[in-house]
């Protein structure tokens, strides 16, 4: 009796390892613009949560001396006319709850295949969206209204979609 693999065993082998490597290869993109768009979504509640830290921390505010009672404070500023990036931004006006130019500390950028879909407050549709913590609380400011708002962030990768809520007590969910 001989021992080894007839040429028929070895084909059938070679055709089932190359069935399973395409069907891997094949699911493989997919897969890949999900876990870009989920980690984009976790990245925004992520530095929604550094945010709100920072203005409870004792950070030292880079904003020229402004009196106690200022707004100052720390948020994230989107809009769907820059949809691949946000910013970070430090409120320096006593004026206003949003960010202004000059304040952005950081422009933060989506993965390749991910996008700003849509911005809402309160279920309305709207092109840009403050969120600012204001210390010694931290109070949440939504597009500078302090109470009954809550916003949401939609993010696209050309199929699927993410949702970052965000309410005015500072609850964030990624859905």
């Amino acid at each position: 009796m001989k021992k080894g693999f007839t040429l028929i065993e070895m084909m059938v082998s070679i055709t089932v390892v190359g069935i399973l490597s395409a069907s891997v290869l094949l699911g493989w993109r997919p897969a890949q613009a999900t876990f870009h768009l989920r980690q984009a979504a976790f990245q925004i509640a992520g530095d929604l949560r550094r945010t709100q830290q920072l203005s409870l921390s004792a950070h030292q505010f880079t904003c020229q001396t402004l009196p106690p009672e200022s707004y100052t404070g720390f948020g994230l500023y989107f809009n769907t006319a820059t949809p691949t990036s946000y910013q970070v931004f430090e409120n320096c006006s006593a004026d206003n709850r949003t960010r202004d130019s000059g304040e952005t500390q950081e422009t933060l950028y989506f993965p390749a295949d991910v996008t700003i879909k849509s911005l809402t407050q309160n279920g309305t549709s709207v092109d840009s969206l403050n969120v600012l913590f204001v210390p010694p609380n931290p109070d949440t400011y939504i597009n500078e209204t302090s109470s009954g708002t809550e916003a949401e962030i939609t993010l696209t990768n050309g199929t699927s979609t993410a949702v970052i809520k965000i309410n005015n007590s500072g609850q964030i969910e990624v859905n």
